[in-house]
């Protein structure tokens, strides 16, 4: 049996409602819901997600406080769900590299996303890739490239992120608290 092979199996299901206040003189329901099954072998970590952000044409279903660049594209189309809502259909493939000491630790991600109006009508589709890279002394650098094929929503756009971090921690000495550089690990 397949499945067998797979040392992590997980399957996300989730449904919300998001309906007007009785004091709103909008009255409006619509629906959100996202079915994600995770399959990870061997150090590499596998998603196939369907996701609706319901929308009837006029309102839609809006998360103003989300992450929706982790969610909804790294291309950012969607900051804010159009008016006809959003399905969204994505496959995504994330792991480390394994062969040798420094590669265990380099990190990498790839996705593919087609996107929907809900109410009916194509939105285009997007790749994306990352690569996270340790260099040293606790800092760590990634880059990322998304690629966005608009059709009827949005524009054609390609973006490159370059970004570095350090960890730091936090260390009590005497009466004060100071942040000091992580140890590298």
């Amino acid at each position: 049996m397949p499945w067998l092979l797979f040392k992590k199996n997980l399957f996300v299901a989730a449904v919300a409602v998001m309906l007007a206040s009785p004091a709103n003189p909008c009255s409006y329901g619509v629906n959100c819901w996202l079915l994600e099954p995770c399959w990870s072998v061997r150090g590499i970590t596998a998603k196939l997600c369907w996701e609706q952000l319901g929308g009837n044409g006029v309102p839609a279903l809006q998360t103003p406080l989300a992450t929706l660049h982790a969610f909804n594209g790294w291309d950012d189309q969607f900051l804010t769900t159009p008016a006809g809502g959003l399905a969204d259909r994505y496959l995504a493939v994330s792991g480390k590299f394994t062969p040798g000491v420094l590669a265990k630790r380099l990190a990498w991600a790839v996705g593919y996303r087609d996107d929907h109006a809900v109410t009916g009508g194509e939105y285009g589709r997007e790749g994306d890739a990352s690569l996270g890279v340790p260099l040293g002394g606790g800092v760590k650098a990634l880059v990322k490239v998304a690629h966005d094929h608009a059709n009827g929503f949005g524009h054609d756009d390609t973006k490159v992120w370059l970004q570095a971090a350090r960890k730091l921690v936090r260390r009590r000495t005497g009466q004060r608290s100071e942040w000091w550089p992580a140890v590298p690990t």
